[in-house]
């Protein structure tokens, strides 16, 4: 397993939406209708997700962050015109505050049926969205380098996009109850260190060897590298609510990717930042 050519440091950007009825504002399983609907231009950048009531959009390759900006406002105004049509709204945040995770409808993509067949009620708790950051990687050994090193710094991202503090009409107490969630999860979490990318490639192939994993995709750690993509992808961060904190999100991580990538090597260093 190689991972692709990518332009180092290039820019890719996933939100999830919930999709909220527009009378009583719960979530509807309605991701399918809207993907049905789509115009030629949107529905290369959405994707349906394990839960119906939830509507990815999804950016193409971008260069800067100008590019990402204007990539998601183009997209996000299309996505939330086509929800208006349909009597619903787009909501911006990580959990919703008072719906119940027993009335969600499933996906019927395989790969999450299978998903949720292994994880049962741990799964079927799991109606949280999120947003990830994908940064092009000038090769393996770096992306591993810098999945490495970084993370000491998630927790900042994770404060600084904080949106799930309500779960099924309930208080929690926390800033990201999401975070709760994915605990329990048994294949989510904290990325085990890898020496370089030969060592991180043993490593999946002995997971799926074992019958734990089918793909590197089952393994939803809070940062991985995407050998598809070319990218390292950071999963860490809530959904914030305001759009204006995504392109500032986006850029700080860009730019200590790009500082971990370039500047900060070897033993020493890595125990200063962390």
């Amino acid at each position: 397993m190689d991972l692709i050519s990518s332009n180092s440091y290039s820019l890719g950007v996933e939100i999830e939406f919930q999709i909220l009825d527009k009378e009583d504002l719960n979530l509807v399983p309605f991701a399918p209708m809207l993907l049905d609907q789509a115009s030629q231009i949107l529905l290369p950048r959405l994707s349906q997700e394990f839960i119906k009531s939830i509507l990815e959009i999804q950016t193409g390759i971008c260069s800067d962050l100008r590019d990402v900006e204007n990539d998601l406002l183009q997209t996000c105004a299309l996505a939330e015109e086509l929800a208006v049509d349909n009597n619903f709204l787009l909501y911006a945040a990580s959990l919703h505050p008072f719906a119940r995770a027993a009335g969600q409808e499933l996906s019927e993509d395989k790969r999450y049926q299978q998903i949720m067949q292994e994880l049962q009620l741990i799964g079927r708790r799991f109606i949280s969205q999120g947003l990830h950051v994908h940064i092009g990687m000038p090769d393996g050994d770096t992306a591993i380098r810098v999945c490495n090193l970084i993370q000491g710094l998630l927790p900042l991202f994770l404060t600084l996009s904080s949106s799930s503090p309500f779960y099924q009409g309930e208080d929690t107490g926390l800033m990201s109850y999401r975070t709760k969630l994915f605990e329990v999860l048994p294949l989510a979490g904290i990325y085990e260190f890898f020496s370089d990318w030969q060592h991180f490639t043993e490593e999946i192939e002995d997971l799926k060897k074992y019958g734990i994993i089918k793909g590197f995709r089952d393994l939803w750690w809070d940062t991985r590298p995407n050998p598809e993509f070319g990218t390292i992808e950071i999963r860490i961060c809530d959904l914030p609510v305001k759009f204006t904190n995504i392109p500032a999100l986006v850029a700080l991580i860009q730019s200590t990717v790009v500082w971990l990538a370039e500047e900060v090597r070897g033993q020493h260093r890595y125990a200063s930042i962390c």
